[in-house]
């Protein structure tokens, strides 16, 4: 018995369309035609994944017969999945875009403790507690992510439309939720400030309140939670984009093997596009930190006088967005 012949008999005996067992590989549909035509035979970490997907062993699958093996109970896909999410891909967003957004939301968070002027041990101590939180939230997810990309190059847009705007639709009262919030610690700080400046309340005085840099920066780290969350829950229906981003550390040939050969040229010509932004955009941020550290050291009222040294972030990230709006290839 084939290989190809155990294979077709196992993908429809799990109900699987191929277009669904190609994102299960990380390969094109055409190369999965290929496979079950004879024309071409898969790699061995292909086969390997083939055989933790049908249970089976490796020698079993090339050289053995399957053609009687039956897919075990709740393995098998229902006809309804037929454009449905088979990677967990969705579930994978929803993960990242969680953790990512607590993560930014605790650093920001800790400045609210950082703004206080005397600070005992035990206070710094525990600014640091949130810093590291964030970080032990953003850094896996970082790296979860990107290993769910390298197994999964390439994802068939599943959503409906009703999917999509009802995605949309949620983020985008989120996303004007974080903003009022935003918004509001701003006004808040402002009013506070303008409080103590009218004596109706005693802290240590002038706008350097840390009541008002705690209330202005807990309003905003609520905020920022669901502005990042909101953003990178709706993100995730951009699957063309995720597949652009998966397919960046691939060359030429690997791409053109899960994309197809028809669609080859236009994928690579738009990963050329995407590194030379990232490209540009990591020139623009760099400057922006040099411009941020020199304002924060080498200010002439001293280390960590001039209060607006964060202001070139702010504005490299708004030149990167520029930067994307303009390289952005037609079509």
């Amino acid at each position: 018995m084939s290989f190809r012949d155990n294979l077709l008999h196992l993908r429809q005996e799990h109900n699987m369309t191929q277009e669904q067992f190609a994102m299960l590989m990380g390969v094109s549909r055409q190369s999965v035609t290929k496979w079950e035509s004879g024309k071409s035979y898969p790699e061995m970490d292909k086969l390997m994944k083939m055989c933790d997907l049908f249970e089976c062993s490796l020698d079993d699958l090339v050289k053995g017969d399957l053609t009687q093996q039956s897919a075990a109970p709740g393995k098998a896909f229902s006809a309804a999945s037929a454009s449905s999410d088979v990677t967990g891909y969705d579930a994978q967003k929803l993960s990242f875009a969680w953790r990512v957004a607590l993560g930014v939301a605790l650093e920001v968070f800790s400045c609210a403790i950082f703004s206080f002027e005397d600070l005992n041990v035990v206070a710094v101590l525990l600014g640091f507690v949130f810093v590291a939180a964030g970080l032990l939230l953003i850094i896996p997810a970082a790296f979860s992510s990107m290993a769910f990309a390298r197994e999964h190059p390439y994802i068939v847009n599943f959503y409906t439309s009703e999917q999509r705007q009802r995605i949309r639709t949620t983020g985008g009262y989120e996303l004007a939720g974080g903003i009022g919030l935003v918004l509001l610690g701003v006004g808040a700080a402002a009013l506070l400030d303008e409080a103590i400046d009218l004596g109706a309340l005693i802290v240590s005085g002038g706008s350097d309140s840390p009541v008002v840099g705690a209330a202005f920066f807990t309003l905003v780290a609520v905020g920022v939670f669901f502005v990042v969350h909101a953003a990178l829950r709706m993100s995730r229906i951009d699957i063309e984009d995720y597949n652009l981003s998966a397919l960046g550390e691939l060359d030429q040939e690997e791409v053109a093997e899960i994309v197809g050969e028809d669609r080859a040229d236009q994928v690579i010509e738009k990963l050329k596009v995407r590194r030379k932004l990232g490209a540009a955009c990591g020139i623009i941020m760099l400057v922006a930190t040099i411009v941020a550290l020199m304002l924060l050291f080498l200010h002439p009222a001293g280390v960590g006088e001039y209060r607006m040294f964060w202001v070139p972030w702010m504005i490299g990230g708004i030149m990167c967005g520029i930067a994307a709006i303009a390289m952005k290839p037609a079509g």
